[in-house]
């Protein structure tokens, strides 16, 4: 099951036009289930269940408020868009996910001893100073493969919030618009 917490719905109801975007969960199951949770205006918790058709096309339906919809993604995308109605409304909605989550994933190194040829940053010097590099006290290290012969090491703080977990994606995002 693939969970997306921090997913974003934008709706669009028939005679009302743009409501505001807000934060929703996405799960994906093995087996072609999907499960849409939002916090509804004044409905309290809204959840749309349903099942893959096709792939990438699901069908949907709720119980409170009675509702039906549909959403559609191509292979391995992160855009889910379709159409919804319930409680006498209806419209169109596009959830956008992210790959975000609660745990920070990859491989720990631990100290630096088997990556000798990666710089940290305490190891340049400041100033003209050398930088004092006390390893131990500092956060633990991650290894995540991005290519099949180019590892990124990232080292970050035990009590990293999902505020700056946030922060931390989106400057990585923005460096695939980074023009060299």
């Amino acid at each position: 099951m693939r969970q997306y917490k921090d997913a974003t719905v934008e709706m669009w109801a028939v005679g009302v036009g743009a409501m505001a975007s807000q934060q929703c969960e996405v799960c994906l199951g093995d087996h072609g289930e999907i499960e849409v949770t939002y916090q509804g205006a004044s409905d309290g918790i809204v959840s749309y269940e349903g099942m893959e058709h096709d792939e990438g096309h699901y069908l949907l339906e709720s119980t409170s408020p009675d509702g039906r919809a549909s959403l559609h993604r191509f292979s391995g995308g992160l855009i889910l868009e379709g159409y919804w109605e319930a409680g006498g409304e209806r419209g169109m909605w596009r959830i956008t996910l992210v790959q975000t989550a609660d745990r920070v994933f990859g491989k720990e190194t631990g100290d630096s001893s088997d990556n000798d040829d990666v710089r940290r940053v305490a190891d340049l010097p400041d100033d003209d100073d050398e930088v004092e590099d006390d390893w131990a006290s500092k956060p633990r290290r991650y290894k995540f493969p991005l290519r099949n012969d180019w590892d990124v090491f990232l080292r970050l703080p035990d009590d990293l919030t999902r505020r700056e977990g946030k922060r931390l994606a989106a400057f990585i995002k923005s460096l695939a618009h980074y023009d060299h």
